[in-house]
């Protein structure tokens, strides 16, 4: 419906709120299953403390990266197939993390869904590679958001609150600095009617 030739993933992660694990079963029609996690009060507002977001200024879009990923499932590549099997292992590991709060096995987690994302197109942009090699030092893990990357990066920080050296790290690179919060809420909308005079 939304004509973006990629899959559910980013748009029911942006639905409902907070951290939540979501999946699907390998049949039609699709029916998409979300279990949301409850880390406590103290332990959200820990994780937040160490989340930014950098943009990176290089987009791609998931349409053109998720054709070539669904070429090599469908040919039953025996690396994507263990690769997938080790995104859902990693995924239980992630879960394991944000309940624990372990903030450090976040970022390895993180890290890990990047090499595994990488796998799965063999792909990442030169100006990411060089803000990473620089940010290695200050982070726990990385990854490009969404399939497509959107030209946004997570990281997970060493130090809480690390924005001002996350941005003397990339000084002198054409990227912006973002606080982030993980939001608990779900998405709502509303409807306003306007009346003309």
């Amino acid at each position: 419906m939304l004509t973006t030739g990629g899959g559910w993933q980013d748009q029911v992660g942006g639905v409902l709120g907070g951290f939540k694990r979501c999946a699907s079963a390998p049949s039609l029609p699709l029916r998409v299953t979300s279990q949301v996690l409850h880390p406590s009060d103290e332990a959200l507002h820990a994780i937040n403390a160490h989340l930014l977001l950098v943009y990176t200024g290089k987009t791609r879009l998931a349409r053109n990266l998720l054709q070539d990923v669904l070429r090599r499932w469908y040919t039953a590549d025996a690396r994507i197939v263990d690769n997938v099997r080790s995104l859902k292992a990693n995924a239980e590991d992630m879960e394991q993390a944000v309940l624990a709060c372990d903030v450090p096995k976040m970022g390895a987690c993180l890290d890990a869904y990047w090499s595994q994302k990488k796998k799965m197109c063999d792909a990442e942009p030169p100006v990411v590679t060089r803000i990473l090699s620089k940010l290695r030092p200050h982070v726990y893990g990385a990854s490009l958001c969404g399939a497509g990357g959107g030209g946004f990066l997570l990281l997970i920080t060493r130090r809480r609150n690390a924005r001002p050296q996350v941005e003397t790290a990339l000084r002198g690179e054409a990227v912006s600095v973002h606080d982030v919060a993980i939001h608990n809420e779900d998405l709502r909308t509303q409807i306003f009617e306007e009346t003309f005079v």
